[in-house]
C-alpha cells in the first residue's frame, strides 16, 4: 500500500512538472497576445487594496473602479502636460545648439590635443567626423534589427504601432473587468487549493503578496524621488538638458548603479560639448554625491527597506535573464519575479533541511 502511494505521488509530481512546463511554453509562445492581459491584471492586483478601502466606506465597487481609472488618466495627463513640454523644449534647444557646441568644443580641444600628441588635431577631428558619417550612412537593416526589436518590445511585443494603440485601449478595459471581479477570482483560485496544503500555500501567497505590493509601490516612489533630485541638481549646476537627463537617470534607478552612471555620463558629455568652466563639472559630482547619500541613508531605506532582500548582483542577473527571455517586459518584471523566486527557495530549503533524505532517518 505504501509503495503504491509513493508511486502515485511520483506520477502526480511528474505530471505536474510536465503540465507546468507546457503551460509556460504556451505562455511564452503567446506572450505578444497575453502581454496586455498580463499588464491589466497587474494593474488590478496593485489597485485592489485601494479599491477595497473605498468599498469598505459603502461605495459601489464599479463606481470606485471608475473613479480610480479616471484619477489615473487625469494624473497621467497632468504629468504629461507638465513634463513633456519641458522635455520637448530642452531637446529642441539642444538640437539647435548642437552644431555650434561641436564647433566650439573642436576649436577649444584642438590646441590641447596638438600640444599633447604632436599631431594635426584639425585633421584628426575631421577624420573622426568623416568616419562617423560613413558609419551612420552605412547602417543596414541587420544593424538596426536589435533597435527595432527593442522598440517593438516597448509596444508590448506587437508588430505595428496600430496594434500597440489597440493594446493601449484594451489594457484599461481588461483592468476594469479584472478589478471588478478580482475578489471572485481570488476566492475561486483559493478554493482549488487542497485542504491538506492550504495553510502553507496561503502563507506563501501572503508573503508573495506583501513583497510584490511593497516593492512595486516603493520602487516607483524611489525612482520618482531620485529623478526629481537629479533633475533639480543638474539644472542648478547648469547642465544642458539637465532636467531631462535627471528624470531619465531617476527612471533608470531600478537597475542598481545604472541610473547614476547614465546620468553622470550624459551630463559630462553635455558639459564638455558646451564647456563653460569647471563650475557645471563640479555641480555634477556634487549632485551625484548628495543624491547618492540621500538615496543610501534616507530614500531607499525609508521607502523600500529590506523587504525585497535582493543583492545588487542578483538584481542585475535577474534583469539580464528577464530581458533575454521577454525583452522590455522581462526587464520590468525581472526583479519582482526574482523576489518571488527567493521566497520559494527559502521554503524549499527549509523543507529540504527537515526532510528524511537530508537527516538520513
Amino acid at each position: 500500500m505504501d509503495e503504491t502511494r509513493k508511486m502515485s505521488r511520483g506520477v502526480l509530481a511528474a505530471l505536474t512538472i510536465v503540465i507546468s512546463a507546457l503551460c509556460l511554453g504556451v505562455v511564452y509562445w503567446l506572450r505578444s497576445v497575453l502581454t496586455p492581459i498580463f499588464i491589466a491584471f497587474l494593474i488590478a492586483y496593485f489597485l485592489n487594496p485601494l479599491i477595497n478601502r473605498i468599498v469598505a466606506r459603502r461605495v459601489n465597487r464599479t463606481l470606485a473602479i471608475a473613479f480610480l481609472l479616471l484619477l489615473f488618466v487625469l494624473a497621467v495627463t497632468l504629468l504629461s502636460l507638465i513634463f513633456l513640454p519641458a522635455f520637448e523644449d530642452q531637446i529642441s534647444r539642444f538640437m539647435a545648439r548642437l552644431p555650434g557646441m561641436i564647433s566650439t568644443f573642436t576649436s577649444k580641444a584642438t590646441p590641447f590635443v596638438e600640444r599633447v600628441s604632436g599631431m594635426d588635431a584639425t585633421r584628426l577631428f575631421d577624420l573622426g567626423m568623416e568616419k562617423l558619417r560613413e558609419y551612420l550612412s552605412g547602417l543596414s537593416g541587420a544593424d538596426l534589427k536589435p533597435v527595432g526589436g527593442f522598440l517593438g518590445s516597448t509596444f508590448s511585443g506587437t508588430y505595428s504601432f496600430v496594434m500597440a494603440m489597440v493594446n493601449v485601449v484594451l489594457i484599461p478595459i481588461f483592468a476594469f473587468y479584472f478589478m471588478r471581479d478580482f475578489e471572485g477570482i481570488k476566492n475561486g483560485l483559493g478554493e482549488l487549493v487542497p485542504f491538506s496544503h492550504r495553510e502553507i500555500i496561503m502563507r506563501v501567497i501572503g508573503e508573495i503578496d506583501e513583497v510584490l505590493s511593497h516593492f512595486v509601490h516603493g520602487q516607483a516612489l524611489v525612482c520618482i524621488t531620485l529623478g526629481l533630485l537629479y533633475a533639480t541638481g543638474f539644472t542648478i549646476a547648469g547642465v544642458p538638458m539637465g532636467f531631462a537627463i535627471g528624470l531619465m537617470a531617476g527612471l533608470a534607478a531600478f537597475i542598481p548603479y545604472f541610473g547614476a552612471i547614465m546620468g553622470v555620463l550624459m551630463s559630462l558629455i553635455m558639459v564638455l560639448l558646451d564647456w563653460q568652466g569647471v563650475g557645471p563639472l563640479l555641480g555634477i559630482f556634487i549632485t551625484l554625491g548628495v543624491v547618492q547619500t540621500l538615496d543610501s541613508f534616507l530614500v531607499t531605506p525609508k521607502i523600500l527597506g529590506n523587504r525585497v532582500g535582493l543583492s545588487p548582483v542578483s538584481v542585475i542577473i535577474a534583469l539580464l535573464v528577464g530581458g533575454k527571455i521577454l525583452g522590455f517586459v522581462g526587464v520590468l518584471i525581472a526583479v519582482p519575479t526574482a523576489a518571488v523566486a527567493k521566497i520559494f527557495y527559502r521554503y524549499a530549503r527549509r523543507a529540504y533541511l527537515s526532510s528524511n533524505f537530508y537527516l538520513g532517518s
